[in-house]
């Protein structure tokens, strides 16, 4: 029999690629969604409603199986932790009553050795939180996905297109595996199939472990434009965040969480996924040539 799937954070980044994902797979799809205007996947359930209240939640998981928790808040408010908590507290007691299956959240990746920022503690957090519902979790952390309509990608791109010189901080030296959104999509829908994934976490990555900086410099290589990186003597992450919600025209508080992962390393601290789910994953390089030539 064909599981009922649920997604929330449909019009996200993650979400809108995985819908069509799951579609072609065979999967018979539910969307939850704030605006059903914004929701141009045909062929789905739409059900539209808010995660802040818990009737829609409720609701909205009624007669389904499995259900992905993809939802963020950084760009609704600078205090997008506490709305996550209730996103995530909703959800997970929607699930419990509804005797769903099974929850997949996509987070972030963990590391104990480096200060976490206030968004990769949220999503530690709303992790938690959905564990304590009696529905069965699986959770995928994951670094930079390399994606169009990716925040992150976005950056880097509008960034290194637009200037020739680049001032980078020289304290910035933390390490990321960023990953392709096609293994993203991989993995997220191979936790469906694969028994050997419930209950667990797991952190994805790419094939490259880089510095942020070398983000910027290969991704120069791969359009063919030569950049140069001028070192700053300090890191401010106020102004980096500035700068970038100017030149990207994002909401400053979504910019900011992001510039503050900087600080922070996103390195997988293990592989376990690959042999449940074996697969070759994209180099950076590779990653950002299949979204900008395809």
């Amino acid at each position: 029999m064909m599981k009922k799937i649920l997604v929330t954070g449909a019009t996200g980044f993650v979400g809108k690629n995985l819908v069509p994902y799951l579609k072609k797979k065979g999967y018979k799809v539910r969307v939850f969604v704030r605006d059903k205007k914004r929701c141009k996947i045909k062929g789905v359930d739409i059900f539209e409603g808010d995660l802040i209240r818990k009737e829609d939640a409720l609701k909205a998981l009624k007669n389904i199986d499995i259900a992905y928790f993809l939802v963020h808040g950084m760009s609704q408010t600078s205090k997008f932790e506490k709305l996550e908590k209730i996103y995530a507290r909703n959800f997970s007691i929607a699930c419990s009553k509804n005797n769903v299956k099974r929850i997949i959240y996509l987070g972030g990746i963990i590391d104990s050795q480096t200060l976490l920022s206030t968004h990769l503690q949220s999503r530690k957090v709303v992790g938690d939180i959905l564990r304590k519902s009696k529905t069965k979790v699986t959770e995928l952390r994951a670094s930079i996905i390399i994606g169009k309509g990716s925040i992150s990608f976005e950056i880097i791109k509008k960034i290194v297109e637009k200037f020739p010189v680049i001032f980078f901080s020289k304290d910035i030296n933390s390490l990321c595996q960023p990953i392709a959104l096609k293994d993203v999509l991989y993995y997220l829908e191979g936790c469906v199939r694969k028994r050997e994934t419930i209950g667990k976490i797991f952190d994805i990555g790419g094939k490259d472990i880089l510095e942020y900086k070398d983000l910027l410099l290969l991704y120069g290589e791969v359009i063919g434009k030569k950049i140069v990186i001028l070192p700053l003597p300090f890191f401010s992450p106020k102004l980096y965040s500035y700068l970038i919600s100017l030149i990207k025209r994002q909401p400053l508080n979504l910019v900011q969480a992001l510039i503050e992962g900087l600080q922070s390393n996103t390195v997988c601290q293990e592989n376990r996924i690959l042999e449940i789910l074996p697969k070759e994953p994209l180099s950076y390089k590779m990653a950002i040539k299949t979204e900008i030539f395809n």
